[in-house]
């Protein structure tokens, strides 16, 4: 995602593109005729992802002076 995010306002449009619902995973990967006769409850959005990393250099929106290994020392997380 190189040169991407240009914008402060991208940030939550790439939040909201990783919330799916069972209704959409059925509709993409399933049986459209499954997905036609969900209920409501299907329909909720939850956050999914199983990004291991994300690449986002140049991106005029965040801050060019973070630093990952930084970040991950202050939180205490560590690389599997």
């Amino acid at each position: 995602m190189t040169n991407c995010i240009n914008n402060v306002n991208s940030i939550p449009q790439l939040y909201q593109g990783m919330c799916i619902s069972e209704y959409d995973e059925e509709r993409i990967y399933g049986d459209q005729t499954k997905a036609a006769k969900m209920i409501s409850s299907n329909f909720k959005k939850e956050y999914y992802n199983n990004l291991k990393a994300l690449q986002l250099n140049r991106c005029g929106a965040l801050n060019p002076n973070f630093n990952l290994s930084y970040f991950n020392k202050l939180n205490n997380k560590e690389d599997p």
